[in-house]
């Protein structure tokens, strides 16, 4: 009896708890328990630091927990940065603007965004009558991993998309609607989740209150892009930051293009790329518009159709960078979960496994920047 007690109690949220805590003991002693090791900020951006590096993206939300007012200072593209307002804002928020707490924070809400929404999926996954160990995939998915180690607002933001998966699915449209504009607000890109579920509800019949609901979680989003335009005169949506190349309009020619400036390094790349994104995203662009085409318009097809071609028009600058790459990859990961999930389709949970194989590089660090520290 206490065996299978103990068999219930370990699940993928208590393997992500003990692994991630590991995880995070190992790195911050590693660096004399500095929380700025995660941060990494480039004295290109801030003259402060004494290095010459361009550190990494999790500095930009640093800064603007920092400072909200004039952090800007400190960022390289303003608006780029400032529509991903609610991570540092919540940093700041928990830290009670103590810039000595204020690094801490920035950890510990992802920390607890990675366990939480592995949680959540666990609940989810159960709910449907399928295995919760499929929540594995989420729990354990390298991008995610990075993401915590480098401050950057991908597990929050996935957390209100799975919070609001969960929500929507008891029917608490109100509920959903909320953690889809918190989403939004975290990382912009997390609104294809909210288009994807009213485009289900406009397809489907007296789904009228739903779909008001879904609208109004459009609205501030929209707000604050054109305040964001109005402060800093430029749009906040583009394909990256400082040095990021154009958004593609050619399927894949972010991958294919470059064969065509180096050859050899082409085929190197692709050794990476093509299995990691570019077979995965096209059987799922493909299912997906075959689901959509015998009028299966669930949440869940309409999320693998986004995220599948939001890999096929990946700039170069992200879809040739293993990191940026796999960051990108959460959204398809959490899309086949909710689409494997709907479908109740061992097959399509089974493949979101397929990206297990790069925790490797979250172990061995392989992934993470050069940075002086």
């Amino acid at each position: 009896m206490t065996q299978l007690r103990l068999i219930r109690t370990i699940g993928p949220t208590l393997i992500v708890l003990v692994t991630s805590t590991i995880y995070l003991t190992f790195h911050l002693s590693s660096h004399n328990w500095d929380p700025f090791s995660f941060v990494l900020i480039g004295g290109k951006f801030d003259p402060q630091v004494n290095n010459q590096s361009y550190g990494y993206d999790g500095q930009f939300s640093y800064q603007i927990a920092k400072d909200p007012v004039n952090g800007w200072r400190y960022l390289d593209v303003p608006a780029y940065r400032y529509q991903r307002i609610l991570y540092p804002m919540l940093a700041r928020a928990l830290s009670l603007g103590n810039e000595v707490l204020l690094p801490w924070t920035l950890i510990l809400i992802n920390w607890f965004s990675l366990i939480f929404a592995t949680l959540l999926l666990e609940k989810i996954l159960i709910l449907n009558n399928l295995s919760r160990w499929y929540a594995l995939s989420y729990g354990f998915f390298a991008g995610l991993w990075l993401s915590l180690r480098l401050d950057l607002t991908e597990p929050l933001a996935f957390l209100f998309v799975i919070v609001a998966v969960f929500t929507i699915q008891k029917e608490k449209i109100w509920l959903g609607s909320l953690f889809l504009i918190l989403a939004s607000l975290t990382r912009e890109v997390t609104i294809i989740f909210t288009i994807s579920f009213l485009l289900s509800s406009l397809f489907q019949k007296n789904c009228t209150n739903r779909t008001k609901w879904l609208i109004v979680a459009l609205l501030p989003f929209l707000i604050w892009q054109a305040l964001l335009f109005e402060r800093f005169g430029e749009f906040a949506i583009r394909s990256g930051g400082a040095f990021a190349t154009s958004t593609e309009i050619l399927p894949y020619r972010g991958w294919w293009g470059f064969a065509f400036k180096n050859l050899s390094a082409f085929f190197l790349m692709s050794l990476f790329v093509f299995p990691t994104a570019i077979v995965p995203s096209f059987v799922c662009l493909w299912t997906s518009i075959k689901e959509l085409l015998r009028r299966n318009t669930t949440p869940g097809s309409w999320m693998l159709f986004f995220n599948s071609v939001l890999i096929t028009i990946l700039p170069q600058s992200i879809l040739l960078d293993p990191l940026g790459l796999i960051r990108t990859l959460i959204g398809l990961v959490v899309a086949i979960l909710v689409f494997g999930i709907e479908k109740r389709s061992f097959r399509v949970l089974n493949f979101s496994f397929l990206w297990l194989f790069l925790f490797i590089f979250v172990i061995n660090g392989g992934f993470l920047p050069d940075y002086p520290y």
